[in-house]
């Protein structure tokens, strides 16, 4: 998760146990309804933020979507209840439960395109990757670092037939392409405003109902095991 350094100082665990919803154990800045997360059912759901062309609109903030998929008791469901929902922004969700259910979604405001496994695997960064989207994207110019990491972490995923939490672990401490890498550090010549760094790491075990997570850069801060059960 790279944000602006800053966030390091707000960044929180939270579990919360709706009385008809699944309990859900999420990620995210204090005072947001949800982020990264898995709940009781298994169903878990990680964020790429995306910039569409398209105006944002009247409807659903990218994080109370979150939380909807965080309530869902399957991947499916999760999936659905974003397709019908009427979004306001963009992002990417990346979707999954337990039973081996999982998705790629590039939402807009208007349109969603989904992304299926290829070779096991569904990754992504900062910019759409679905055809019809593409020609609407703003994150190519705006997060010029999108596309080698991208490329750089197709090329680690390809590496491997079989990943565990060590493995990942190695992935997201990648330093290749910096300074704009996989795992992301502050720069001297960054505007006070655009210290993006890495906030935190996050490995999701849809099995164990639990996530590894690390507090800053996986290179230096070690993953601390938080399960929701």
């Amino acid at each position: 998760w790279d944000w602006h350094e800053h966030m390091l100082e707000t960044a929180a665990v939270f579990i919360i146990e709706p009385s008809q919803r699944p309990k859900a154990l999420f990620l995210a800045e204090a005072g947001q309804v949800a982020k990264i997360g898995i709940n009781s059912c298994g169903v878990s759901v990680l964020l790429n933020i995306l910039f569409s062309e398209e105006t944002m609109r009247f409807g659903l903030p990218v994080h109370v979507l979150l939380r909807m998929a965080l309530g869902a008791e399957n991947a499916a469901e999760a999936v659905a209840l974003i397709k019908n929902a009427r979004r306001a922004g963009a992002s990417h969700f990346l979707i999954g439960d337990d039973k081996g259910y999982i998705r790629g979604l590039e939402l807009a405001p208007t349109e969603i395109g989904e992304i299926e496994l290829e070779n096991g695997v569904v990754f992504h960064t900062n910019h759409y990757c679905i055809p019809e989207l593409v020609e609407k994207d703003r994150g190519r110019r705006l997060f010029t670092d999108t596309i080698a990491r991208f490329y750089r972490a197709g090329a680690l995923l390809s590496s491997r037939k079989k990943w565990d939490s060590r493995s990942l672990t190695e992935l997201f401490s990648n330093h290749e392409d910096g300074p704009l890498s996989i795992c992301r550090h502050r720069q001297a010549s960054d505007h006070e405003f655009q210290r993006m760094v890495t906030v935190a790491s996050c490995i999701i075990d849809m099995t164990e109902r639990k996530m590894l997570i690390s507090h800053g850069q996986p290179c230096r801060a070690s993953y601390q095991e938080i399960a929701l059960n």
